[in-house]
């Protein structure tokens, strides 16, 4: 019995592929934590950004780093950009979207880091024959 290991190998992948997704879903819950989003203020509202129209022609990715605070009413405020790559393209966009986020009532925090990545999904177009 122990010379017939008649194991399927599309159970092994399958193994490997859940681990790895587990490991990369802690990975960024801990990340997250880091930043202080999820420690204290947890976001209820996340509106996302606006990719602007010619880097999405362009197909130009990248992201925006921000420091901010938030209010007793889980508004943010004092939203500073503290680095972005490209510079110029998304900073506006992404301000605007992070002034609409609500953040639970009744825990003000200070000194909150997020980055906002900007990644361009590809677009199939269907055409019918």
């Amino acid at each position: 019995m122990l010379k017939n290991t008649n194991t399927k190998a599309w159970h092994k992948w399958i193994a490997i592929i859940f681990s790895l997704s587990a490991i990369w879903l802690t990975n960024g819950v801990v990340m997250a934590e880091n930043y202080g989003i999820l420690k204290d203020a947890v976001p209820t509202i996340v509106e996302q950004p606006r990719y602007p129209r010619k880097a999405a022609m362009e197909k130009i990715e990248g992201w925006v780093k921000f420091k901010f605070d938030v209010d007793e009413l889980g508004q943010p405020y004092n939203v500073e950009l503290t680095n972005a790559e490209p510079r110029r393209v998304f900073e506006r966009d992404a301000r605007r979207a992070i002034y609409k986020w609500k953040f639970e009532k009744n825990k003000s925090q200070k000194g909150l880091t997020y980055t906002m990545v900007f990644k361009v999904k590809s677009l199939e177009l269907l055409t019918e024959g």
